[in-house]
């Protein structure tokens, strides 16, 4: 929306500044506050901690992604997971070999149907 037109998916501060100035231009004080400050404090607030995914490592991460297995981080990167679990997590993530285990797992499918 604030992307300047653009649409590269880069949203700069200066984009961001200009966005909210424009859309809030013939606002009064008290609906910039409902319809901007009120709601973007409470955005804020109900996000996930950023923390989580970037304790992931990287690799961990493009590993399971390739393997299509991208949703075993959904509760890290919800914020639902202390940093101990996060840590447990991505050590045992670590210790499988993920893209042995889809072959794995349509093999011993194909041999139950048979």
């Amino acid at each position: 929306f604030c992307d300047a037109g653009e649409k590269d998916g880069v949203l700069t501060c200066d984009e961001f500044v200009a966005g909210i100035t424009k859309d809030c231009e013939d606002m009064s004080d008290e609906q910039f506050q409902a319809d901007w400050l009120d709601r973007m404090s409470t955005c804020i607030a109900n996000a996930p901690p950023a923390a989580a995914q970037s304790s992931i490592p990287a690799e961990l991460r493009q590993r399971y992604s390739d393997a299509g297995q991208e949703q075993v981080f959904q509760f890290a990167d919800s914020g639902k997971l202390s940093p101990a679990q996060v840590e447990d997590l991505v050590a045992q993530l670590g210790a499988i070999d993920v893209a042995r285990v889809n072959p794995v797992y349509g093999d011993a499918m194909a041999v139950e149907a048979a």
